[in-house]
């Protein structure tokens, strides 16, 4: 008799994977992610960034992270746009693969990386709708270089990974958008940032120069 390998059912509640935390406050800890958790998350970002079956997504990061595992790889997979999977990043890897891609998904250093060749300019990032950036701060000084080298600017996202992505931001704007929000609707205001004051509050603070 056959093994039966069919689907089994599911509720949204239901725990779909622990994905480790990066331990920033402490050790890491092991955060239950629903079903449903991820799969809100993925159609919210597929809404706000506007994600197709057309895309193609140069995807080098780890799968032992949430923002290899599920963020980045979830968009394409719900949209079944095209992945183009590499074992690690290399920054003459992705100068020969960004041609062909229109959405990158990285950290900061990967983006700093591409800037250091001298090679990397308009033209190979040409293709390229969304450059995206998240797991660690996005400098103002970064953002401007690769603005003035590609004429794109990066879309810097926050997130926790028990908490998803519950935030995005131009670095050089450093304010937290909510997912609610898309564009048009959006509109950044330069040097300003917000925090939570109380949990229903959100004080803005804009620095004037």
């Amino acid at each position: 008799m056959k093994p039966d390998y069919g689907m089994e059912c599911v509720n949204p509640d239901d725990i779909a994977c622990i994905c480790y935390t990066a331990g920033t406050t402490g050790l890491p800890k092991g955060a239950m992610l629903s079903h449903g958790g991820l799969t809100w998350n993925a159609e919210a970002l597929i809404d706000m960034w506007k994600f197709s079956q057309k895309d193609v997504l140069l995807h080098m990061l780890p799968f032992d992270h949430i923002h290899g595992m599920f963020i980045s790889l979830n968009c394409s997979l719900f949209t079944k746009s095209s992945i183009i999977f590499r074992p690690k990043f290399d920054v003459n890897d992705a100068l020969n693969w960004l041609p062909r891609c229109t959405v990158m998904m990285g950290v900061p250093t990967y983006y700093s990386r591409l800037l250091q060749k001298n090679s990397f300019d308009k033209s190979l990032a040409k293709n390229i709708r969304l450059f995206i950036s998240g797991s660690a701060p996005l400098s103002t000084a970064l953002w401007e270089d690769f603005n003035l080298r590609t004429g794109h600017e990066i879309l810097e996202r926050y997130g926790m990974t028990e908490g998803f992505i519950p935030s995005f931001t131009s670095s050089y704007i450093i304010s937290l958008i909510p997912l609610f929000l898309s564009p048009p609707w959006v509109q950044f205001m330069p040097k300003c940032f917000a925090y939570l004051a109380e949990m229903t509050e959100i004080i803005l603070v804009i620095i004037e120069l």
